[in-house]
């Protein structure tokens, strides 16, 4: 729950939401400097009945609806809750794509976002609504995933690792000795390589 419960409960505006990732990010990077690290984006997170990001708009409340989660110099942790609490997945928006924004410039960083696994939208054949919501299933209180949850997103992370390790895509590749996903590659290549049954030459074999 890393950047979610510093905006929700810890009372951090988005600036030092993103620091404090980066933080863990550089950490792990000075103990790991060859391992490839990926940061994955803040999960949605919702405090309203039904799921939704977007509060209703009503009237004289339109202003309110409008601002994102900011630290205001004075204002308690209990009053931005109470004002802010119901506006955490624009800030959730923001925060992942400063993330996504450093992972791009940083060749030892990938970002991965799985917020997408857990939002969904009403709807038929004829009509589909525009605002998205948590999937109950996946995130019964809109906060932490379910074991169906957990599920899906583990399954959407093992593909994002082996499309790291295994697909030819410059983007990720990490040069020079830190090139760890190449010769990982390139081990699994040499071990297929030794296990291939080697047929003994028979008489009908010609010179």
């Amino acid at each position: 729950m890393v950047g979610s419960n510093d905006l929700a409960r810890g009372g951090c505006s988005e600036e030092a939401t993103v620091l404090g990732i980066l933080r863990i990010s550089e950490e792990i990077h000075y103990h790991h400097p060859f391992d490839i690290i990926v940061i994955q984006g803040i999960l949605p997170r919702s405090n309203r009945p039904d799921g939704s990001l977007t509060p209703s708009h009503t009237s004289g409340l339109s202003s309110l609806f409008s601002k994102t989660h900011r630290v205001k110099e004075g204002e308690s942790t209990t009053e931005l809750m109470a004002e802010n609490d119901f506006l955490l997945w624009p800030s959730i928006v923001n925060i992942n794509k400063e993330l996504e924004k450093f992972c791009a410039l940083h060749e030892h960083t990938v970002y991965f976002d799985a917020s997408k696994l857990f939002l969904g939208s009403m709807g038929n054949a004829y009509y589909k609504q525009k605002k998205e919501e948590i999937v109950r299933e996946l995130m019964p209180d809109f906060v932490h995933p379910s074991l169906e949850g957990y599920r899906v997103m583990g399954t959407a992370i093992a593909e994002e690792v082996n499309r790291i390790i295994y697909e030819e895509d410059e983007s990720n590749d990490v040069e020079g000795d830190s090139g760890r996903r190449q010769r990982q590659v390139q081990e699994l290549d040499e071990t297929a390589g030794s296990n291939q049954q080697i047929r003994r030459p028979d008489a009908n074999d010609r010179v």
